[in-house]
C-alpha cells in the first residue's frame, strides 16, 4: 500500500512552525478564528445534525456574532460566497467586436473576445487581432453587478445590424 502520512510535515508546511511566512500567519489566524467561533457556538468538533456555521457576508475572517448563523450544509455549500471579494472593475465585462480581414459590411461583425476584465486587456487583444487583419473594433461593456433578463439583453446586444436595402 502507500506510505503513512507525515502529519508533522503537513502541519509545518501549513503553519510554518517557529518562523511562519505571512501566508502561513494568515492561515493560522483563519484557523484560530474558526475554532473561536465553533467554541462560542458550542459546536467544537464534528456534528452530525447536518448544519454548519454560515458567514452571512461570505467573509470567513469576519466572525462577529451578528455575521454568523446556522444553516443546513446544502444551503451553505450552494451559496456564492465570493461576492464580497469582487471589486467594481470585476463587476464589469468588456466584449470586443470586430470585422474579419477582407470584410467591410457591418453585418459580418463577430465577437472577437469576451470575459475581458479590464480596458488594458481589451487593448492588448485588439493589438494582437489587428496584426492578424481584424479591423473596425467596437467595445461593449456589460455590467455584471445588476441582474438582468439574460435572454432579452443578450439578444439585443448580439443582434447584428440590419442588412441594407437595395441590391443583394
Amino acid at each position: 500500500m502507500g506510505e503513512a502520512r507525515d502529519y508533522r510535515a503537513e502541519y509545518l508546511k501549513m503553519y510554518g512552525g517557529d518562523k511562519p511566512t505571512p501566508k502561513q500567519r494568515k492561515a493560522m489566524k483563519k484557523k484560530t478564528a474558526r475554532k473561536r467561533v465553533l467554541r462560542r457556538m458550542g459546536r467544537e468538533g464534528r456534528s452530525n445534525d447536518g448544519r454548519e456555521i454560515d458567514h452571512k457576508n461570505g467573509n470567513a475572517l469576519d466572525s462577529r456574532p451578528s455575521n454568523l448563523r446556522l444553516v443546513s450544509r446544502a444551503t451553505n455549500r450552494s451559496k456564492d460566497n465570493n461576492k464580497w471579494r469582487r471589486s467594481v472593475s470585476e463587476s464589469r465585462e468588456w466584449v470586443l467586436w470586430a470585422l474579419p480581414k477582407g470584410e467591410t459590411d457591418p453585418i459580418h461583425e463577430r465577437i472577437l473576445y469576451t470575459q475581458a476584465r479590464s480596458e488594458a486587456e481589451v487593448k492588448r487583444v485588439q493589438a494582437l487581432a489587428a496584426r492578424d487583419g481584424w479591423h473596425s473594433f467596437r467595445v461593449q461593456v456589460l455590467d455584471l453587478s445588476k441582474p438582468f433578463n439574460a435572454g432579452a439583453a443578450f439578444a439585443a446586444a448580439v443582434k447584428p445590424p440590419k442588412a441594407r436595402k437595395g441590391k443583394r
